[in-house]
């Protein structure tokens, strides 16, 4: 095979973050001022303090900001209507006024704001508040998934209820965590060093705990996983942090701790089910008492019959009357309910890992304890009064999981495995639309990409995590092409269609509508020529040639196109992929060019439909195909009115024929 060709690696526009979840609360003081030794005060419970004096600089912190939860304190002079903007930014957890003199402030208008506590006329009450406010938000570690159990029997429903969509975007959510899990976790390193690392920065400043962490860089190999976990330190802390918050940098640096764990909680699960496979009862109990937020225990309330998933890993007791303990109870506190979760384990049909690991414990036999791996679910059987104080929460075992969902997962493992996994990550994470975060990983799979054609590959998987910048989405693509042109003889390798099927993407969304037409032509020239063309990739090709079409006005043609494009991926593909929603939301556009609203309705409702199935609630692709449903939706609406009136309707369709827009597909 041939040498490689030495190509410079485009540095990245992402850093790896240093510092993540030191602190998950962030205290911002608007004009609020503090002396030096109040500043000290208040970082007893809120070690991250900024104190801003610009309220446009303010709001752009919190909307740069994404960790944490972010408590407010504004001076006695701030405006009421100032204050009510930030009740509306989804990270403000709670909002105060420090006022020396409580009689000069007037907050009759802030009771409309949820977030909005009150004002606090001495330091420390503020103090205590903010403490109280810390404790809870850090308490409520327990990470829970709520699927509820509707399940939708086709995409093509028009009519849907709110907790469908939920059901579907939580399991969706649930699926893409679950793949991104795995595919850390079969990430073989066993040394700890990004792990030691990772924690030396989120723990710069605290020397007390740089010297536990020197302790595990130096003992790690002579514990087990489980001791550290269940260790009284920061290690378990950050972890289910890690994974609450499901970023993805945190949870990459402690990868092989987070196997590490699994792996001996999975072998220990083994050998007890050996041993439970010989008894006569099935069913074995487990207990955990939690105080969460009231607003999530009333979720799981309305959730009867539903499935309950957990992020963390979840330490569990056979020992009831210590769980209740540890429930302990919030009659002074409406923000909190006290939970006892008993989770009804039946041993011959559970697959989700467990093991009882008081004897490796850090803290020994005293709390019968049990450990689940990350992921565990369970159906929520019922949920019943305990006592004033406690509520309970029955779990049961249950392996359920939406057939169409489970079709869809094995598309996408076969889309994104590869042999390199920081590749296949950054697949897992380009499907998310987490663009920047795949270029991370891609970028580390090139650092390591030695055979010619892996780079190749690589590259071009590079330039479609940068789309968003033409230029150097193309550089990257061209770079590609050069390095295939050096290497392959033929013209008409398959490689080249899926290089061409790229660039002519980027030129169609620089507008350049005839360069873009050459490049795709080029693009299905070579997958045509092919001994056994591959129908992915004419879907592709094809729904791209539609997409080019219809932007040259060429409607008829576009529609065409984009109709055998959708025919041939609902071939081979699943009902529910994300592809699909796109094909439909083309066709929706093409049918609003033509002026058939009634068909561009009912295109774009689903895609909308897939989109709610198949992906986080979150997801880009779904916000803008709900927009633009809407958008149609208001279209149609406007032309029945205009045709009750007995107007021409082209004058419509020509002024909302300009709306068009469709996804061009990659690869």
């Amino acid at each position: 095979m041939a040498n490689d060709v030495n190509y410079p690696i485009t540095s990245s526009s992402v850093e790896f973050r240093e510092r993540i979840f030191l602190q998950p609360v962030v205290l911002i003081c608007i004009n609020a001022s503090f002396n030096d030794d109040q500043v000290e005060q208040l970082k007893l419970s809120v070690k991250e303090i900024h104190n801003i004096t610009d309220l446009d600089e303010s709001v752009d912190f919190i909307t740069d900001l994404d960790y944490g939860k972010v408590f407010v304190v504004f001076e006695e002079s701030t405006k009421d209507h100032v204050v009510s903007i930030f009740n509306e930014f989804e990270l403000v957890e709670e909002i105060y006024i420090y006022c020396t003199n409580k009689t000069k402030y007037n907050h009759r208008m802030l009771n409309t704001c949820l977030k909005y506590k009150g004002v606090f006329i001495d330091f420390p009450s503020l103090c205590q508040q903010l403490e109280r406010a810390t404790k809870d938000y850090v308490r409520d570690s327990l990470t829970v998934n709520l699927i509820s159990e509707k399940r939708v029997s086709t995409v093509d429903n028009v009519e849907r209820t709110d907790d469908d969509n939920e059901f579907n975007t939580q399991e969706a959510s649930v699926m893409y965590h679950k793949l991104i899990m795995t595919t850390l976790m079969e990430m073989k390193e066993d040394e700890p060093k990004d792990m030691i690392d990772f924690c030396r920065a989120q723990y710069a400043d605290d020397q007390s705990a740089l010297t536990a962490v020197q302790e595990l860089e130096q003992d790690y190999q002579n514990h087990s996983p489980i001791w550290w976990y269940t260790r009284e330190g920061f290690l378990y802390k950050l972890l289910n942090r890690s994974l609450r918050e499901q970023d993805i940098y945190a949870l990459y640096s402690l990868r092989t701790f987070i196997r590490h764990l699994y792996d001996q909680i999975f072998d220990i699960f083994v050998k007890q089910h050996v041993s439970c496979s010989t008894t006569t009862s099935t069913i074995v109990t487990f207990y955990r008492g939690q105080q969460m937020a009231t607003q999530t225990f009333e979720r799981i309330k309305s959730k009867m019959g539903g499935l309950l998933s957990f992020s963390n890993f979840l330490s569990t007791t056979t020992n009831r009357d210590l769980a209740v303990i540890y429930a302990g109870n919030t009659l002074n506190d409406q923000h909190l309910t006290a939970v006892l979760f008993q989770l009804d384990v039946d041993t011959h049909s559970n697959e989700q890992p467990f093991a009882a690991i008081d004897h490796i414990s850090h803290f020994g036999t005293a709390e019968n304890e049990y450990l689940f791996a990350m992921g565990a679910a369970f159906k929520i059987d019922r949920v019943e009064k305990l006592n004033d104080e406690v509520w309970s929460v029955i779990l049961i075992t249950t392996n359920e999981f939406d057939a169409k969902l489970q079709d869809l997962t094995n598309h996408i493992i076969d889309d994104v495995e590869c042999d390199d996994l920081n590749l296949q990550l950054g697949k897992i994470l380009w499907t998310l639309n987490e663009n920047r975060k795949a270029e991370f990983f891609y970028l580390k799979a090139l650092e390591k990409a030695v055979d010619w054609e892996w780079r190749a590959t690589v590259l071009q998987e590079l330039g479609t995590a940068c789309m968003d910048n033409s230029e150097k989405a193309l550089d990257y693509f061209q770079q590609a092409l050069e390095l295939v042109q050096q290497n392959i003889q033929t013209d008409y390798h398959q490689i080249f269609g899926s290089i061409y099927n790229n660039i002519s993407v980027i030129y169609l969304t620089k507008g350049e509508y005839d360069l873009a037409l050459v490049y795709l032509k080029e693009s299905l020239a070579r997958e045509l020529c092919s001994p056994q063309p591959d129908k992915r990739k004419l879907s592709v090709r094809y729904h791209n040639l539609g997409t080019i079409l219809l932007k040259q006005e060429e409607k008829i043609e576009g529609e065409r196109y984009l109709k055998r494009a959708l025919d041939i991926a609902l071939e081979i593909l699943p009902s529910i992929h994300p592809d699909i929603a796109i094909y439909y939301h083309s066709l929706a556009s093409c049918m609003s060019a033509i002026g058939r609203f009634v068909e561009a309705v009912n295109y774009e409702q689903k895609a909308v439909n897939i989109d709610l199935h198949c992906l986080p609630p979150d997801h880009q692709q779904t916000q803008n195909h709900q927009k633009r449903l809407k958008k149609y939706q208001d279209a149609l609406e406007v032309m029945i009115r205009i045709a009750n009136m007995d107007r021409e309707r082209g004058i419509l369709g020509l002024v909302l024929g300009n709306m068009t827009f469709t996804y061009p597909r990659r690869k």
